[in-house]
């Protein structure tokens, strides 16, 4: 009886630890690979990136990718995204599935229009992210680059902003080369109800290119187009992404009460 007792004890301990799968400022390289906190308010955007149904019943599957740079040579471990609803209206019953791809680099050529993209798939999964809410980003807007939401501009006010955090399994590591640009991409899939569109959240951290997007379509994908400020084309955008690996001090304390659990039960069961 006290066996069972030390066990459910630990065990409420673990689930009491904060929750490892989120991320919160500040800046810890311990635990940060790469950094791109969110716009919050007059100025950022959520640009529309989902496999959903435009008003009228047109399909419509765009794709957004913004470029980072491997700096350490540790596996992407977490990824953590922000995005907001389309007129702050999520769909009902949807499973929350998104898709996430990260692929090489295309280096910026010499020419005009010739700037860096993505290139190969490298890595892609399609998984459901535990979700909270972040904040209220008043002044914020949606942003279509096809300017079929809300034509002929594109924009509409919403301002409820929530976090989106992957954690992978060990076998969906993303392991990389120091040194290297690589681009991910993020689209939230599967949304069946006209009127529903998820939009990932700008960043005012700027790094490398432009941030990029693209439609998917029965023919295929389209080039990738520069993704810049619709008010202010000379303005360029890019995305608010995190990724991390497994937060040390929280493996630690979980190995720590481990270790506390086993040496309690072989006191108990002398």
């Amino acid at each position: 009886m006290r066996i069972q007792l030390l066990f459910r004890s630990l065990a409420a301990s673990v689930l009491a630890l904060p929750t490892l799968a989120d991320w919160d400022p500040p800046v810890d390289p311990s635990r940060d690979k790469w950094v791109q906190s969110p716009q919050m308010g007059p100025g950022g955007y959520n640009v529309l990136s989902s496999q959903a149904i435009y008003p009228g019943g047109s399909p419509v599957s765009k794709i957004v990718a913004d470029d980072w740079l491997c700096n350490d040579p540790r596996p992407v471990t977490d990824i953590h995204v922000w995005g907001s609803w389309w007129s702050d209206s999520p769909p009902p019953g949807w499973p929350g599935l998104f898709s996430l791809t990260i692929y090489s680099d295309i280096p910026a050529g010499p020419n005009p229009g010739d700037y860096s993209r993505p290139g190969d798939v490298l890595w892609s999964k399609t998984l459901q992210p535990t979700v909270r809410f972040w904040g209220d980003a008043v002044g914020e807007l949606f942003y279509d680059p096809n300017k079929v939401l809300n034509s002929p501009s594109g924009l509409s006010p919403e301002q409820k902003v929530w976090q989106y955090n992957f954690t992978l399994d060990p076998q969906d590591y993303f392991r990389q080369q120091p040194g290297t640009v690589y681009w991910l991409s993020v689209q939230a899939m599967g949304i069946t109800d006209t009127g529903h569109y998820w939009g990932w959240k700008t960043s005012l951290n700027h790094w490398g290119d432009d941030a990029t997007w693209a439609d998917l379509g029965i023919s295929g994908q389209t080039a990738w187009y520069e993704l810049r400020d619709p008010l202010d084309p000379t303005r360029s955008l890019d995305m608010a992404f995190v990724l991390t690996v497994p937060e040390p001090r929280g493996w630690v304390l979980i190995v720590g009460l481990g270790l506390a659990g086993f040496a309690a039960y072989r006191r108990i069961a002398r």
